[in-house]
Protein backbone atom coordinates (compact mmCIF):
# COMPACT_ATOMS: atom_id res chain seq x y z
CA UNK A 1 0.00 0.00 0.00
CA UNK A 2 0.91 3.65 -0.19
CA UNK A 3 1.28 4.12 3.58
CA UNK A 4 2.98 1.56 5.86
CA UNK A 5 3.23 2.79 9.44
CA UNK A 6 4.31 0.71 12.40
CA UNK A 7 1.63 2.30 14.57
CA UNK A 8 -0.34 4.62 12.26
CA UNK A 9 -0.60 4.64 8.49
CA UNK A 10 -1.71 8.20 7.80
CA UNK A 11 -3.03 11.17 9.79
CA UNK A 12 -4.91 13.99 8.07
CA UNK A 13 -6.66 16.65 10.15
CA UNK A 14 -5.59 20.25 10.73
CA UNK A 15 -6.87 20.42 14.31
CA UNK A 16 -5.41 17.10 15.47
CA UNK A 17 -2.67 16.88 18.11
CA UNK A 18 -0.79 13.57 17.78
CA UNK A 19 0.79 12.29 21.02
CA UNK A 20 2.67 8.97 21.15
CA UNK A 21 4.64 7.85 24.23
CA UNK A 22 6.08 4.66 25.75
CA UNK A 23 5.53 2.73 22.52
CA UNK A 24 7.51 0.62 20.06
CA UNK A 25 7.60 -0.84 16.57
CA UNK A 26 9.49 -4.14 16.50
CA UNK A 27 9.05 -5.69 13.06
CA UNK A 28 10.58 -9.00 11.98
CA UNK A 29 12.82 -9.11 8.94
CA UNK A 30 10.79 -8.71 5.80
CA UNK A 31 10.98 -7.92 2.11
CA UNK A 32 8.51 -5.30 0.97
CA UNK A 33 7.80 -2.49 -1.46
CA UNK A 34 7.49 0.76 0.46
CA UNK A 35 5.93 3.82 -1.09
CA UNK A 36 5.88 5.65 2.22
CA UNK A 37 6.78 4.11 5.56
CA UNK A 38 7.54 5.07 9.14
CA UNK A 39 8.23 3.22 12.36
CA UNK A 40 5.55 5.21 14.20
CA UNK A 41 3.63 7.14 11.50
CA UNK A 42 4.00 6.73 7.77
CA UNK A 43 2.40 9.95 6.53
CA UNK A 44 1.14 13.17 8.10
CA UNK A 45 -0.74 15.33 5.65
CA UNK A 46 -1.90 18.14 7.92
CA UNK A 47 -2.00 18.24 11.75
CA UNK A 48 -1.53 20.75 14.52
CA UNK A 49 1.24 19.28 16.70
CA UNK A 50 3.16 15.98 16.77
CA UNK A 51 4.74 14.78 20.03
CA UNK A 52 6.55 11.43 20.18
CA UNK A 53 8.56 10.34 23.24
CA UNK A 54 10.02 7.15 24.67
CA UNK A 55 9.70 5.33 21.37
CA UNK A 56 11.76 2.39 20.11
CA UNK A 57 11.94 1.30 16.47
CA UNK A 58 13.70 -1.91 15.39
CA UNK A 59 13.25 -3.08 11.80
CA UNK A 60 15.08 -5.11 9.18
CA UNK A 61 13.71 -4.26 5.76
CA UNK A 62 14.65 -5.12 2.21
CA UNK A 63 12.86 -2.33 0.36
CA UNK A 64 11.95 -3.10 -3.24
CA UNK A 65 9.93 0.06 -3.66
CA UNK A 66 10.16 2.64 -6.42
CA UNK A 67 12.87 5.26 -6.78
CA UNK A 68 10.60 7.80 -5.07
CA UNK A 69 9.83 5.74 -1.96
CA UNK A 70 10.31 7.11 1.57
CA UNK A 71 11.09 5.46 4.91
CA UNK A 72 11.75 7.04 8.30
CA UNK A 73 12.57 5.23 11.51
CA UNK A 74 9.89 7.23 13.35
CA UNK A 75 8.19 9.50 10.80
CA UNK A 76 7.77 8.94 7.10
CA UNK A 77 6.65 12.18 5.45
CA UNK A 78 5.14 15.25 7.10
CA UNK A 79 3.64 17.89 4.86
CA UNK A 80 2.00 20.36 7.23
CA UNK A 81 2.41 20.74 10.99
CA UNK A 82 2.75 23.52 13.53
CA UNK A 83 5.34 21.64 15.57
CA UNK A 84 7.15 18.31 15.68
CA UNK A 85 8.69 17.25 18.99
CA UNK A 86 10.71 14.02 19.23
CA UNK A 87 12.34 13.00 22.52
CA UNK A 88 13.98 9.91 24.06
CA UNK A 89 13.92 7.75 20.93
CA UNK A 90 16.03 4.82 19.73
CA UNK A 91 15.87 3.55 16.14
CA UNK A 92 17.86 0.46 15.13
CA UNK A 93 18.06 -2.30 12.54
CA UNK A 94 18.72 -2.20 8.80
CA UNK A 95 17.01 -0.83 5.72
CA UNK A 96 18.44 -1.90 2.39
CA UNK A 97 16.98 -0.14 -0.62
CA UNK A 98 17.13 -1.41 -4.18
CA UNK A 99 17.37 2.07 -5.70
CA UNK A 100 19.36 5.19 -4.83
CA UNK A 101 16.29 7.35 -5.46
CA UNK A 102 14.85 6.28 -2.12
CA UNK A 103 14.88 8.75 0.78
CA UNK A 104 15.68 7.11 4.13
CA UNK A 105 16.23 8.59 7.58
CA UNK A 106 17.16 6.79 10.77
CA UNK A 107 14.60 8.88 12.65
CA UNK A 108 12.60 10.61 9.96
CA UNK A 109 12.02 12.44 6.74
CA UNK A 110 10.18 15.71 7.02
CA UNK A 111 8.81 17.15 3.79
CA UNK A 112 6.19 19.63 2.75
CA UNK A 113 3.75 19.86 -0.10
CA UNK A 114 1.47 22.89 -0.09
CA UNK A 115 2.43 23.99 3.44
CA UNK A 116 5.33 23.85 5.84
CA UNK A 117 6.44 23.02 9.38
CA UNK A 118 6.86 25.79 11.92
CA UNK A 119 9.20 24.23 14.51
CA UNK A 120 11.13 20.97 14.76
CA UNK A 121 12.52 20.06 18.19
CA UNK A 122 14.53 16.83 18.68
CA UNK A 123 16.17 15.83 21.97
CA UNK A 124 18.01 12.72 23.18
CA UNK A 125 17.63 10.59 20.07
CA UNK A 126 19.90 7.68 19.15
CA UNK A 127 20.02 6.14 15.70
CA UNK A 128 21.45 2.66 15.14
CA UNK A 129 19.55 2.05 11.91
CA UNK A 130 21.91 1.23 9.04
CA UNK A 131 20.83 2.59 5.65
CA UNK A 132 22.01 1.35 2.28
CA UNK A 133 21.36 2.93 -1.13
CA UNK A 134 19.32 6.10 -0.80
CA UNK A 135 19.25 9.47 -2.53
CA UNK A 136 19.44 10.93 0.98
CA UNK A 137 20.49 8.66 3.83
CA UNK A 138 20.93 10.27 7.23
CA UNK A 139 21.12 9.28 10.88
CA UNK A 140 18.50 11.64 12.30
CA UNK A 141 16.58 13.74 9.74
CA UNK A 142 17.07 13.12 6.04
CA UNK A 143 15.11 15.89 4.34
CA UNK A 144 13.48 19.15 5.47
CA UNK A 145 12.04 21.06 2.53
CA UNK A 146 10.67 24.02 4.50
CA UNK A 147 10.63 24.95 8.18
CA UNK A 148 10.82 28.02 10.40
CA UNK A 149 13.10 26.77 13.19
CA UNK A 150 15.02 23.55 13.85
CA UNK A 151 16.51 22.61 17.24
CA UNK A 152 18.43 19.35 17.66
CA UNK A 153 20.34 18.43 20.82
CA UNK A 154 21.85 15.39 22.55
CA UNK A 155 21.54 13.19 19.47
CA UNK A 156 23.93 10.46 18.35
CA UNK A 157 24.16 8.43 15.16
CA UNK A 158 25.78 4.97 15.21
CA UNK A 159 24.13 3.83 11.98
CA UNK A 160 26.23 3.09 8.93
CA UNK A 161 25.27 4.98 5.76
CA UNK A 162 26.33 3.09 2.63
CA UNK A 163 26.09 4.15 -1.04
CA UNK A 164 23.78 7.11 -0.42
CA UNK A 165 23.97 10.07 -2.79
CA UNK A 166 23.68 12.64 0.03
CA UNK A 167 24.56 11.41 3.49
CA UNK A 168 25.36 12.57 7.02
CA UNK A 169 25.17 11.57 10.64
CA UNK A 170 22.61 14.11 11.85
CA UNK A 171 20.99 16.30 9.15
CA UNK A 172 20.81 15.60 5.44
CA UNK A 173 19.26 18.04 2.96
CA UNK A 174 17.91 21.03 4.90
CA UNK A 175 16.00 24.26 4.18
CA UNK A 176 14.99 26.58 7.01
CA UNK A 177 13.65 30.14 7.00
CA UNK A 178 15.26 31.23 10.28
CA UNK A 179 17.49 29.34 12.72
CA UNK A 180 19.01 25.86 12.78
CA UNK A 181 20.61 24.95 16.12
CA UNK A 182 22.55 21.78 16.97
CA UNK A 183 24.19 21.08 20.32
CA UNK A 184 25.93 18.02 21.76
CA UNK A 185 25.33 15.92 18.64
CA UNK A 186 27.74 13.20 17.53
CA UNK A 187 28.20 11.03 14.48
CA UNK A 188 29.84 7.72 15.34
CA UNK A 189 28.66 5.89 12.21
CA UNK A 190 30.70 5.21 9.10
CA UNK A 191 29.62 7.03 5.94
CA UNK A 192 30.81 5.49 2.68
CA UNK A 193 29.75 5.96 -0.92
CA UNK A 194 30.95 5.54 -4.44
CA UNK A 195 32.87 8.11 -6.46
CA UNK A 196 29.66 9.09 -8.27
CA UNK A 197 27.95 10.12 -5.03
CA UNK A 198 27.86 13.79 -4.29
CA UNK A 199 27.83 15.14 -0.75
CA UNK A 200 28.57 13.85 2.74
CA UNK A 201 29.05 15.55 6.09
CA UNK A 202 29.60 14.23 9.58
CA UNK A 203 26.91 16.46 11.07
CA UNK A 204 25.14 18.19 8.15
CA UNK A 205 25.36 17.18 4.50
CA UNK A 206 23.66 20.05 2.68
CA UNK A 207 22.23 23.34 3.97
CA UNK A 208 20.24 25.33 1.41
CA UNK A 209 18.82 28.22 3.40
CA UNK A 210 18.90 29.55 6.97
CA UNK A 211 19.37 32.99 8.50
CA UNK A 212 21.44 31.54 11.32
CA UNK A 213 23.22 28.23 11.88
CA UNK A 214 24.36 27.43 15.43
CA UNK A 215 26.57 24.39 16.06
CA UNK A 216 27.85 23.78 19.60
CA UNK A 217 29.81 20.81 20.98
CA UNK A 218 29.16 18.58 17.98
CA UNK A 219 31.64 16.08 16.54
CA UNK A 220 32.21 13.53 13.80
CA UNK A 221 34.04 10.46 15.07
CA UNK A 222 34.14 8.08 12.12
CA UNK A 223 35.31 7.81 8.52
CA UNK A 224 33.67 9.52 5.55
CA UNK A 225 34.90 8.18 2.23
CA UNK A 226 34.43 8.17 -1.53
CA UNK A 227 32.34 11.31 -1.98
CA UNK A 228 32.94 14.19 -4.39
CA UNK A 229 32.41 16.70 -1.58
CA UNK A 230 33.25 15.78 2.01
CA UNK A 231 33.05 17.92 5.14
CA UNK A 232 33.93 16.51 8.53
CA UNK A 233 31.30 18.59 10.28
CA UNK A 234 29.16 20.41 7.72
CA UNK A 235 28.93 20.65 3.97
CA UNK A 236 27.21 23.63 2.36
Amino acid sequence: GSYQGGLIGCVNGENIDVNISNSSNLEPQKETSISMGGGAISGILAVNNVNISNFRNNVNIQNNGSSSSIYGGVLGAVWNSNSIVLKDIVSEGNIKNNDCGTISGGIGIIMYGSGDINTIDIDNVTNKLNIEKASSGTGIISLVSKSNEINIRNCTNYGKMTDCNTSSGILGDISCDNTVSLSNCKNNGEISGEKKHNIAGGIIALMHTAKKLNIKECSNNNNISNYKSIRRNIST
